[in-house]
């Protein structure tokens, strides 16, 4: 009789990571927050600062041209398709708290 083994993915056990504000680009005001993983299928972005974060969803984000804004102690959930693609933020400055990324694959 042949044991069956459970597979595992990180779908059962989630990445959680802070967002390194030395990431900001001091020229394009851009903040990578998730990088595009057409394998990733759900992203929780928590945004436990003290300031609103405009941002792009699959191009860099800039102070006029931006799909959202992410209020201070917001959460923005991704799933499907627009899961997968890069998320960046337009900052001028570097925010009191932090920025936390949930994803699963």
């Amino acid at each position: 009789m042949a044991t069956a083994f459970p597979t595992y993915s990180t779908f059962d056990n989630p990445v959680v990571a802070l967002v390194d504000f030395a990431a900001l680009d001091d020229m394009t005001h851009n903040l990578p927050l998730l990088a595009a993983n057409s394998a990733r299928h759900w992203a929780l972005i928590r945004n436990d600062t003290d300031t609103d974060l405009p941002y792009a969803e699959g191009w860099t984000a800039r102070p006029t041209l931006y799909t959202d804004i992410l209020p201070a102690g917001g959460r923005l959930e991704l799933t499907g398709p627009r899961a997968a693609v890069a998320i960046n933020a337009y900052l001028t400055s570097t925010p009191s708290g932090r920025i936390v990324t949930t994803e699963r694959l």
